[in-house]
C-alpha cells in the first residue's frame, strides 16, 4: 500500500483534519511507513469512538485493510 492509498482510505473520514495533516506530513518525510500510518489511524479512531461498545464496529476498524 503506498502513501496515497493510506490517506485516501475510508479511515480518513473518521479522523480530525489536524491528525490527517500531521500523519500526511510524517508519511511524506518518510518518518513513518504506510502500514504504521494505518495503525496510528486505527488507534486514533478507536480512541475517538471509545464510548462505542459495539464489538462489530471495533472489529471492523481493527480489521480494515487486512
Amino acid at each position: 500500500m503506498n502513501k496515497d492509498n493510506v490517506m485516501r482510505s475510508g479511515l480518513r473520514s473518521l479522523l480530525e483534519v489536524r491528525n490527517i495533516i500531521f500523519l500526511k506530513k510524517k508519511l511524506e518525510m518518510g518518518e513513518i511507513t504506510p502500514d504504521q500510518c494505518k495503525e496510528v489511524m486505527k488507534r486514533l479512531i478507536l480512541k475517538k469512538y471509545e464510548r462505542i461498545k459495539n464489538r462489530s464496529f471495533r472489529a471492523s476498524i481493527l480489521g480494515f485493510g487486512r
